[in-house]
C-alpha cells in the first residue's frame, strides 16, 4: 500500500472547472488525444441507480494497453469526488479530488492511496519508482484536461 498527493492550479473558477471536469463522457478519449498525452484510448460511461458513475476504459501506458474500471462518487456540495480505480491484476487505487478556490481560480488537490498487485508493480513500489511514475503520469493527464477545459470554456492557457 502506498500514498501520494499532488495539486495543480487553473485560472478557471472552481464551479466551472468542477462542472466541466466531472462531466465524464466517451469524448474524454478525444480530449486526451488532442490536449493530453493520449493515454486514454477509449471510455464508456454509465450511471447507476444509486448515483455513481462507472467508467470502463482502456489506457495506453508505454507499450501496454490496460483495461480499467473507475467507480466515481460525486460530492458537488463540497466540490469533490471520490474515484475507485481498478486496473485488473496491476494496481487498485482510491483517489479523492478536491476542487479548492485559489486566487480567483481553482487548485485541484488529489490524494491517492494505491495497492500494487502485479509482481512488477510491487517491485517498482519497493524501490520507490511506482509512486514517481504514477505521479508524473497523473500530473500529465490532469494538465491535458486543464488545457482542454480552459480552451473549451473560453480562457485559453
Amino acid at each position: 500500500m502506498g500514498h501520494f498527493e499532488f495539486e495543480m492550479a487553473s485560472k478557471l473558477p472552481r464551479e466551472a472547472l468542477f462542472a466541466w471536469y466531472t462531466d465524464f463522457s466517451e469524448k474524454d478519449s478525444e480530449l486526451s488525444q488532442k490536449y493530453g498525452n493520449g493515454s486514454l484510448l477509449a471510455r464508456s460511461v454509465r450511471r447507476t441507480d444509486d448515483g455513481h458513475i462507472i467508467c470502463e476504459q482502456r489506457m495506453k501506458i508505454g507499450r501496454m494497453e490496460i483495461p480499467g474500471q473507475i467507480r466515481i462518487t460525486l460530492h458537488p456540495e463540497n466540490h469533490s469526488y471520490e474515484a475507485e480505480l481498478d486496473f485488473g491484476n496491476l494496481v487498485s487505487q482510491q483517489r479523492l479530488y478536491e476542487f479548492r478556490e485559489h486566487g480567483g481560480g481553482t487548485m485541484l488537490h488529489v490524494k491517492v492511496d494505491y495497492t500494487p498487485k502485479a509482481p512488477l508493480i510491487k517491485f517498482l513500489n519497493a524501490i520507490g519508482m511506482y509512486k514517481r511514475i504514477d505521479l508524473k503520469e497523473s500530473r500529465r493527464i490532469m494538465e491535458g484536461y486543464f488545457k482542454a477545459a480552459e480552451a473549451e470554456l473560453g480562457r485559453g492557457a
